[in-house]
């Protein structure tokens, strides 16, 4: 039998976390392959390039915010992106295209 306090703090300690998870920061290289690769994609590239595309996107000085953007294939909130942060990520395509090749 679990006494209360140790569920209750089991319960603690899943919260954080399931908050720590939502809580941002760069997102994981599946998480980009998977926004790269998406039908909605805001910056589309073939499978083969996704893995390599996506290390190149973390490697940039792109924000978490726009790497989250671009995860999540957000096209509303590709809309509020700044001119700089779309020059960046156009010149982030054309770097794909000439490295990630294959």
């Amino acid at each position: 039998m679990t006494s209360p306090l140790l569920r209750t703090a089991g319960l603690a300690v899943a919260g954080l976390a399931l908050l720590s998870a939502c809580s941002g920061g760069r997102p994981a290289v599946a998480d980009l392959e998977t926004g790269l690769t998406s039908n909605a994609s805001i910056f589309p590239v073939a499978e083969q390039q996704a893995e390599c595309a996506a290390e190149l996107l973390l490697d940039s000085d792109l924000s978490d915010e726009v790497l989250t953007v671009v995860a999540e294939a957000d096209q509303e909130a590709e809309a509020d992106l700044s001119a700089e942060d779309r020059s960046m990520l156009a010149t982030l395509q054309v770097q794909v295209l000439q490295t990630c090749t294959g």
